[in-house]
C-alpha cells in the first residue's frame, strides 16, 4: 500500500529522486536546458531588434551623402581645377535639385564656369560647362556710363543684351548688337572731381564675331545694357529701330 500524499515515480524519469524525511520518495524538477530550435529562435528575435533599432536609428540620423562644394569663390570664365574644389557631406531631401549636383570633384577639372560660385557654395551643373562641350567664352571690357548700365543694380552672373544707337537726329536708329551676353565684373571707376557715372562692366560672349561687334558698337554708337536675367528667350533679333519721322505738316 502507498501511503497518502506519496508520488510513485519510475526512476528512469527525467526527474531527480530524493527521501523525504517520512521516508518516503520525492521527485525534484530537472532544470532544463534550452535545445537547438530554442536556442535558434532567440537569435533570430535579437536579430529582428537589432535590424528594427537600426531602422528607426537611420530615420532619425539620415544618411549624409558627399557633395563637390568651391573651396574659395569661382569667377566666370575660370577654368577649375582640382585645387578649387572641396567635398563635404550634407543630407539633402528628395528633390531636382539633387540631380544638379556633383559628388566627384573629377567631372568638374577642366570645366570652365559660367555663373559666379561662392566660397562653400555647392556647384551646380549650371554653373559650370564641361570641358570640350564648347569654346571657352571671349570677354570684353565695355565703357559705359552708369545710367545706361542700370546703375549699381547689375551683378555679375547675370544676362543682359547689348544695343547700340548709331547716328543722330531722324536718321538715327538702334539695332540689338548682341543678344544674351553675361556679366563677368562690374567695376565702377571714378572719372573727374569723383564723377562715378563712368563704370566698365566685362561681359563674356560666345565667339569673336560678338566680340567684335560689341567693340564697333562701342566706337560707333551709343551703347545700352538691357537685363534679361529671367525673361524669356526673344525668339530672334528684333529688326532695328527708327524713330518715326513726323508727318508732313497741315
Amino acid at each position: 500500500m502507498r501511503g497518502a500524499g506519496t508520488l510513485d515515480v519510475s526512476t528512469n524519469g527525467g526527474g531527480r529522486v530524493g527521501s523525504g524525511h517520512d521516508g518516503t520518495r520525492r521527485l525534484t524538477p530537472r532544470r532544463s536546458v534550452p535545445n537547438g530550435r530554442a536556442a535558434l529562435g532567440a537569435l533570430l528575435v535579437a536579430g529582428a531588434t537589432v535590424v528594427l533599432f537600426s531602422i528607426a536609428d537611420s530615420r532619425g540620423h539620415p544618411a549624409l551623402e558627399r557633395y563637390v562644394v568651391a573651396r574659395h569663390p569661382l569667377a566666370i570664365g575660370a577654368r577649375i581645377d582640382a585645387g578649387d574644389l572641396a567635398i563635404t557631406p550634407l543630407h539633402l531631401p528628395e528633390g531636382a535639385l539633387r540631380g544638379r549636383l556633383f559628388t566627384r570633384t573629377q567631372r568638374l577639372v577642366g570645366a570652365v564656369v559660367v555663373a559666379p560660385v561662392g566660397a562653400g557654395e555647392l556647384v551646380q551643373a549650371s554653373a559650370v560647362i564641361a570641358a570640350g562641350a564648347q569654346p571657352e567664352l571671349r570677354q570684353i571690357s565695355v565703357p559705359i556710363e552708369a545710367a545706361r548700365a542700370l546703375g549699381e543694380r547689375l551683378q555679375p552672373g547675370e544676362l543682359v543684351d547689348v544695343v547700340a544707337t548709331f547716328g543722330t537726329g531722324a536718321d538715327a536708329f538702334t539695332i540689338a548688337v548682341v543678344d544674351g551676353a553675361r556679366v563677368v565684373a562690374r567695376d565702377g571707376g571714378t572719372g573727374p572731381l569723383g564723377d562715378r557715372k563712368a563704370q566698365v562692366v566685362i561681359l563674356a560672349v560666345d565667339s569673336s564675331q560678338q566680340a567684335m561687334a560689341i567693340a564697333h558698337a562701342i566706337s560707333a554708337g551709343q551703347l545700352s545694357l538691357v537685363r534679361v536675367s529671367g525673361a524669356a528667350p526673344a525668339g530672334g533679333s528684333p529688326e532695328p529701330y527708327r524713330a518715326p519721322r513726323p508727318g508732313p505738316a497741315r
